[in-house]
C-alpha cells in the first residue's frame, strides 16, 4: 500500500512538472510572438523592389479574373469591402498574387453614416483590420494605415500609428504605408519621411494641390532625402508617372 501511494505521488509530481513546463513553454511562445521581429521599420522594407501600379475594384472575383486574364498582376483591395468575405486565399497564393490592402478611410471620410463613430469604434475597427491582415499575410504585400485625420484629427491618427501600426509592422514584418495629408496630419511631410520608410500621399481628392509635376517632385525629393519610398493614392496619370519616381501607385 505504501509503495502504491509513493508511485501515485511520483506520477502526480511528474504530471505537475510536465504541466508546469508546458505552461511555461506556452507563455514563452506567447511572449516571443509579441516580441518585435525587426529593430527598425526600414528593415522591413524591400527598397529595391521595382515600381508597381496597383489596380483596384477587384474585391469581386469576377473583376479580378478579368484583369488577371489581361495580364495584370498587381492589385489593391479595400479591407472595408472584403472583411466579411471568405477570400479564396489558396487561389491567390497559387497565382502568386499579393495585394496592397487599403483601410477604407476614403469611404469613411466621404460617407455621412460614419461621421458619428466614436474613437472606441474606430479602435475596434483597427484591431479587426490588423487581425485580418495577419491572418491573410500570405497574400498581403503591404497595407495602409487608417488615415482619418478629417474625422478624428491628426493627433489621434498619430497616436494610432504609434500604438497600433508601428508595433505591428515591427512584429510581423508586413509593410505599412503611412498615409499623409497636407494640412491635416500632425507631423510635417519631412517628419513623416524621417519616421516612416513607406509613406503615402493622396493625389487629388481631398488634397487638392496634388495635381502637377512640381508638387510631386517636391514631395518625392524630401522622401528621397530620408531614404523613404512613396505610394501615390489615386495616382495613375501616366504622363506624370514617367517623371515622378513613385514606389507604388494605385488606381
Amino acid at each position: 500500500m505504501k509503495l502504491k501511494k509513493t508511485v501515485e505521488a511520483q506520477e502526480l509530481s511528474n504530471t505537475q512538472e510536465s504541466n508546469g513546463k508546458s505552461l511555461f513553454a506556452k507563455n514563452k511562445a506567447q511572449k516571443d510572438e509579441s516580441k518585435p521581429k525587426y529593430n527598425s521599420l526600414k528593415e522591413v522594407m524591400d527598397l529595391n523592389r521595382p515600381f508597381k501600379m496597383m489596380y483596384s475594384g477587384v474585391e469581386d472575383e469576377k473583376n479580378f479574373q478579368i484583369l488577371y486574364d489581361m495580364g495584370i498582376r498587381n492589385f489593391l483591395i479595400s479591407f472595408h469591402y472584403v472583411q466579411k468575405k471568405r477570400l479564396n486565399t489558396k487561389k491567390y497564393e497559387e497565382l502568386g498574387i499579393k495585394f496592397f490592402v487599403d483601410s477604407g478611410a476614403f469611404t469613411f471620410i466621404t460617407n455621412l453614416e460614419f461621421q458619428d463613430y466614436t474613437i472606441e469604434e474606430w479602435e475596434k475597427y483597427i484591431e479587426t483590420y490588423l487581425r485580418w491582415i495577419e491572418k491573410h499575410r500570405d497574400i498581403v504585400f503591404a497595407f495602409a494605415s487608417l488615415d482619418l485625420e478629417y474625422l478624428v484629427g491628426g493627433e489621434k491618427v498619430q497616436e494610432w500609428n504609434e500604438k497600433y501600426f508601428e508595433p505591428f509592422m515591427l512584429r510581423t514584418g508586413i509593410p505599412v504605408c503611412f498615409v499623409y495629408h497636407d494640412n491635416a496630419t500632425k507631423l510635417t511631410w519631412e517628419q513623416y519621411c524621417q519616421r516612416y520608410p513607406y509613406v503615402g500621399i493622396s493625389w487629388g481628392g481631398l488634397d487638392t494641390q496634388g495635381s502637377d509635376v512640381a508638387y510631386g517632385t517636391k514631395k518625392l525629393k524630401v522622401a528621397e532625402k530620408y531614404g523613404a519610398v512613396v505610394h501615390g493614392m489615386a495616382m495613375t496619370q501616366t504622363a506624370l508617372l514617367t517623371k515622378l519616381p513613385f514606389y507604388t501607385v494605385d488606381s
